[in-house]
């Protein structure tokens, strides 16, 4: 995990505007912050970039090596890999070698890249196929940025300011900075085919997706462990591969039988430890969640449900302020980095099954199609809860400089969920992934969606009931 401002001008730059700026990303790059200034022709350039240096290397960004060439870089690239090159050094070779593009469209990795390229008067901005680590871009009339967070771009003062899309190529061009001008189109190309009659591919690409999360440099992993399907087969998948790891659980609302059971199997395979931390009052949720509001800002999620008048923020969300605890405690015992199953919900299952959805925000009740043309990509795929949880996961992970990684969200296993048949992804709830937990005898509940509270339920409960009292609000205002 690590963050960046690249800003672009006609005109001079202030570099205590571009150190304002850089409070909203710093914490996501605790071990290093690099800032440049240079002027090439006519253009004033300056970047900022903060590291979180898991690999051992400390590559100083901006890559700045040849004039013109200039690479920014977050996120990790799994394969292709030799595990000694970082991955910064990998990018600006490909870049330098005019491959970068290729080059991303068959690696596997979760990243946000910057390439400028001054010799075509180009930007461009690179994100993977779910875009799980955060991008945006604005511009003002002579100026144009790009950074971790859009909260930068607010703070230089940029007015027409926009996330970069998640499987994206954005080219901005850069000979007339009066307007704004950009091409953008998909990276990866999905094959729609329901042709699979078998979950091998699938295992196949599940166990290789967590073993390069898991595995890639100087990682040291943690698992938030609940009752639910998703960590389990996190754990589970490592406990077949013998890769060490660490759990750690808050509060007790769940079924604490499966965590028991799931606790004793994984510390008689590769997990060396589990922290089980205690739920906070309401008192502390309270101050946590205004903490949150002060790091971030007011951010909104992107979906609604029946009962919402408008987005949820952040800052308010009994699962942020959760998370915000774990991080803080796991990164005090020296955790760099986070195996999420964020994503499995919206890929899998879309928050429900057969035509029956479990939470009102389901899209279409986890009732997959006998076609995916026209069906795909459905909302949630790259857009509602999924952008609204991966930035959770990345804001409040990156306040205490964890690196999040998501096995769900890998593209060669979207891939081979995609190939599977309609009756493969409809045959329960969850069928691939209770499938894999069965083939390995771990224990879950089944056809349950749950995950751990960390708040003591006043709290979750206040936040229901101020939702729904705003809602009902509304509707009895007169028309």
């Amino acid at each position: 995990m690590c963050s960046f401002i690249l800003l672009i001008s006609t005109t001079a730059i202030s570099a205590e505007a571009l150190n304002e700026a850089n409070r909203w990303i710093r914490s996501r790059g605790p071990d290093q912050t690099h800032l440049q200034q240079w002027q090439e022709g006519p253009l004033h350039m300056a970047a900022v970039h903060n590291l979180l240096d898991i690999s051992g290397s400390a590559v100083q960004q901006p890559v700045h090596r040849q004039p013109g060439r200039v690479l920014l870089f977050n996120g990790e690239i799994y394969s292709p890999s030799d595990g000694h090159t970082p991955d910064t050094e990998v990018l600006y070779e490909q870049l330098l070698n005019g491959r970068l593009e290729p080059f991303l469209q068959a690696a596997h990795g979760e990243y946000a890249i910057a390439s400028l390229d001054l010799s075509q008067q180009r930007l461009q901005l690179f994100t993977d196929l779910i875009g799980t680590k955060p991008l945006a871009y604005g511009w003002t009339p002579g100026q144009l940025a790009i950074a971790s967070y859009p909260a930068a771009l607010n703070s230089l003062g940029l007015t027409e300011i926009h996330d970069v899309a998640p499987n994206s190529r954005v080219d901005l061009p850069l000979d007339n900075l009066l307007t704004l001008q950009l091409h953008e189109q998909r990276l990866h190309k999905l094959d729609l085919r329901q042709d699979a009659t078998s979950l091998q591919a699938w295992n196949e690409a599940f166990l290789q997706s967590v073993a390069e999360r898991a595995g890639h440099f100087n990682s040291q992993v943690f698992v938030p462990l609940s009752a639910g399907y998703d960590s389990g087969a996190i754990c589970c998948a490592l406990n077949q591969l013998g890769v060490p790891y660490v759990t750690a659980t808050v509060g007790d609302s769940e079924n604490l039988q499966i965590i028991r059971q799931r606790v004793a199997i994984n510390r008689r395979a590769s997990c060396t430890h589990h922290h089980w931390l205690p739920a906070v009052s309401d008192d502390t949720a309270a101050q946590l969640s205004s903490w949150l509001q002060q790091q971030l800002g007011t951010v909104r999620y992107s979906h609604l449900d029946d009962t919402r008048t408008e987005p949820i923020a952040l800052h308010d969300d009994a699962g942020a302020v959760g998370l915000a605890v774990l991080c803080k405690a796991m990164r005090e015992l020296g955790f760099n980095t986070l195996l999420s199953g964020s994503g499995a919900d919206e890929i899998v299952s879309d928050y429900g099954h057969g035509g029956r959805k479990l939470f009102e925000h389901s899209e279409f009740g986890g009732q997959f199609p006998e076609q995916l043309e026209g069906f795909f990509p459905w909302r949630k795929f790259y857009g509602d809860s999924q952008r609204s949880y991966l930035r959770k996961d990345e804001m409040v992970a990156g306040l205490f400089g964890i690196e999040g990684r998501y096995p769900f969200l890998d593209r060669q296993l979207i891939q081979a969920f995609l190939r599977l048949s309609p009756a493969l992804k409809n045959a329960r709830y969850k069928h691939c992934i209770a499938s894999f937990l069965e083939a390995h005898n771990y224990p879950y509940e089944a056809g349950v969606k749950t995950g751990f509270y960390a708040v003591q339920t006043h709290f979750n409960l206040l936040q229901r009931l101020k939702r729904k009292a705003k809602h009902w609000l509304k509707r009895a205002q007169p028309s």
